[in-house]
């Protein structure tokens, strides 16, 4: 019931996390799906914006897979 305001580009990360909840994301994937060639963002960018989601949800939420991406965690 709480309402929660989170930057566009981390919705955008959010929702595709949500809608590939099946497989594990990686950043290299995050980075070709949600933004342009030219805006391409380095991996720490992307991380932040992990970083933030996890604040906002829970560290369970998002699951790092180590050296392969990120995964939401449906429950």
């Amino acid at each position: 019931d709480k309402k929660i305001h989170i930057a566009k580009k981390e919705s955008e990360v959010l929702q595709y996390l949500i809608n590939n909840s099946r497989k594990t994301v990686s950043i290299e994937e995050l980075s070709l799906n949600l933004w342009a060639y030219e805006e391409t963002p380095n991996a720490s960018t992307i991380r932040t914006y992990i970083k933030n989601l996890r604040k906002i949800l829970g560290e369970e939420q998002i699951l790092n897979i180590r050296g392969v991406g990120y995964r939401f965690n449906k429950k």
